[in-house]
């Protein structure tokens, strides 16, 4: 397994905290009240479990906030045993969709068991596989997941945002951990690290950016094919055919939809790229 330092949880949890935000109680939103992405369920649990008196999620303390989150969702998906860039990858979903749905995306991505609980031969597996290669199954994965979602078109936009954020960002710890471990001679570690990362993200943007444009042409002409099949469908009498074509019609619409999703989510992954890309 690739070394990472302990200090991981610190340089993630302001990397989840930066998309969790402050108090929000939105009535699409199935937490609740939530602050820093905490439920006010979660910290009234934790607030009893201290001995304290429950208060409102609003009052909820920097200092509460970090403990909540390493005991509740970093620990529970074994972080500290995971590389660097994965235990990101798999700490934020957990945050965001439970540690149990966290964990069965890292077990997807590596090909183990997928039954919600970190053991011994789940991380027998993420320490074979490539950390960057997980990185990237695990957010797609998780994208999947989320547009499959009834709130993906309230949530949607920020998701595919966080998402990429993640695994950008789980690749670039996972790229440096790498040269730290096997560092080049007569060059700089950190520069070699962020040369490689540039490399990728590179590499990345401008494969994103191009099945971006692809999937919304093909969205495009989809659409004007189900244009089509409804102005057949206007000027044939028979009832048989134009059960078909409306079928045709339904048909065009889903794989409208479906690219366009597509389309969306290779472009919040070809912008944050980019951005590393440029340093």
């Amino acid at each position: 397994m690739l070394a990472r330092m302990k200090s991981n949880f610190d340089t993630c949890l302001p990397l989840i905290l930066a998309y969790e935000g402050g108090y929000v109680n939105h009535p699409a939103d199935p937490g609740g009240a939530t602050n820093k992405g905490v439920t006010q369920a979660t910290y009234n649990a934790w607030r009893k479990a201290q001995g304290l008196a429950a208060r409102s999620v609003k009052e909820i303390t920097a200092a509460e906030v970090s403990t909540i989150y390493r005991n509740s969702y970093w620990n529970a998906v074994k972080a500290d045993e995971l590389p660097a860039g994965v235990d990101l990858a798999t700490f934020d979903p957990a945050v965001n969709s439970g540690p149990s749905r966290g964990a069965k995306w890292l077990q997807g991505a590596v090909g183990a068991t997928v039954d919600g609980a970190i053991g011994p031969k789940t991380l027998l597996a993420v320490a074979k596989a490539d950390a960057v290669a997980t990185v990237k199954k695990i957010c797609a994965l998780r994208t999947s997941f989320l547009h499959a979602l009834r709130t993906w078109s309230i949530f949607g936009k920020g998701w595919a945002a966080r998402v990429a954020s993640v695994e950008v960002n789980g690749i670039r710890m996972a790229t440096a951990a790498k040269v730290a471990a096997s560092p080049p001679p007569g060059i700089d570690a950190a520069v070699q690290a962020a040369a490689e990362t540039k490399v990728i993200a590179a590499a990345e943007a401008a494969s994103s950016s191009a099945a971006a444009s692809s999937q919304a042409k093909k969205a495009t002409g989809a659409g004007a094919g189900g244009a089509g099949s409804a102005a057949a469908t206007q000027a044939q009498p028979d009832q048989v055919v134009n059960l078909i074509l409306l079928g045709l019609i339904g048909v065009a619409i889903v794989v409208v939809i479906v690219l366009l999703w597509r389309a969306h989510v290779n472009r919040a992954r070809a912008a944050a790229y980019a951005a590393v890309a440029k340093g």
